[in-house]
């Protein structure tokens, strides 16, 4: 087996958006102005999912940290 090295990879300036699976990664600051654009009217509805069980239960008040 022959070990050959890949040549230097020459610094370019990143164009375009960063894409994961597929699918865009946007910044904090893209999801942040998109949310002040589409305004309180927008937030879904809060849905009842019944009470916490499981690993959902926090209980502080027995937490030994």
């Amino acid at each position: 087996m022959e070990i050959v090295s890949r040549p230097q990879a020459k610094p370019q300036q990143w164009a375009g958006r960063r894409c994961v699976d597929g699918l865009p990664v946007y910044t904090m600051a893209e999801v942040v102005a998109e949310m002040r654009r589409l305004g309180p009217e927008a937030e879904p509805p809060t849905v009842d999912r019944g009470p916490d069980r499981g690993s959902e239960i926090i209980d502080d008040a027995n937490d030994p940290y």
